[in-house]
């Protein structure tokens, strides 16, 4: 299989299990801290709640997004808009349907590139356990199908996802998540089609002052290794983050 794919693969799991991945490109061996302030207003009209946050990057640009949220009885629609420094826009839109111990959600997104993703699941729980199917299709319309399997034990919870990519190769991500006393602890390793196994680990703690930390560490497949520590303080609609990153390179490509 060509290593491109497989890169890609694998980010696509850590991606759909909401997370970022930490690959060969992670960057070199280096610190950076960078310091971003987001301003958000809530309103409420009906039914609807709208978000609207404006972004001061560390740049010094500004983006903004605009975020509603309607909920109907057992459905719930979230569409938002996001504006990027550059003026151009992104859309993503979902909608989530409760029918028993059943989830359904369709959802799209265009990106700032014109280009439009989709992806249609179905969930459903049994005691402790919930199972289900999520088919994410991307802008060349073809389609990768998650399988996925979530238990709670405990004060933690375990997900097994397998991935069937568009030309029939499988890959599988596993993740749990843990609570504790101030701390959620959050741990995911993903297997390629070849493989190759790339991980990363979340800690988010809460201060006594209210502020939110997270440490995260990430590994790639072929040794890479990335940290962050992220902080968050909010001072009543004013949210402060402050980003430091570090990391050095795996080993090149065959």
């Amino acid at each position: 299989m060509n290593h491109s794919i497989i890169r890609l693969t694998i980010a696509g799991m850590l991606a759909c299990a909401g997370l970022a991945s930490a690959q060969e490109s992670t960057p070199p061996a280096q610190s950076s801290e960078k310091t971003s302030t987001t301003t958000s207003t809530y309103t409420k009209d009906g039914n609807t709640v709208t978000k609207t946050s404006t972004t001061v990057l560390p740049n010094g640009t500004t983006a903004s997004s605009v975020t509603s949220v309607v909920r109907d009885g057992d459905t719930t629609v979230r569409s938002t808009t996001t504006t990027g420094p550059n003026g151009k826009s992104a859309t993503s839109s979902a909608t989530r349907v409760k029918d028993g111990d059943t989830l359904t959600r369709e959802a799209s997104r265009t990106g700032f590139n014109g280009k439009t993703s989709s992806a249609s699941g179905s969930w459903t729980k049994s005691g402790s356990t919930v199972t289900g199917q999520n088919v994410v299709t991307g802008p060349n319309g073809k389609s990768t199908t998650i399988n996925s399997s979530s238990s709670r034990s405990g004060n933690s919870r375990t997900t097994d996802r397998k991935f069937t990519f568009p030309n029939g190769t499988q890959g599988s991500a596993s993740t749990q998540v843990v609570k504790s006393e101030g701390a959620v602890t959050k741990s995911t390793t993903a297997v390629g089609p070849n493989g190759e196994q790339a991980s990363r680990s979340a800690v988010f703690t809460r201060s006594e002052s209210g502020g939110v930390q997270r440490e995260v560490r990430a590994s790639g497949p072929r040794g890479g290794e990335a940290s962050s520590s992220t902080s968050w303080k909010r001072d009543g609609n004013t949210v402060t983050s402050q980003i430091s990153r570090s990391g050095s390179k795996g080993k090149p490509r065959k």
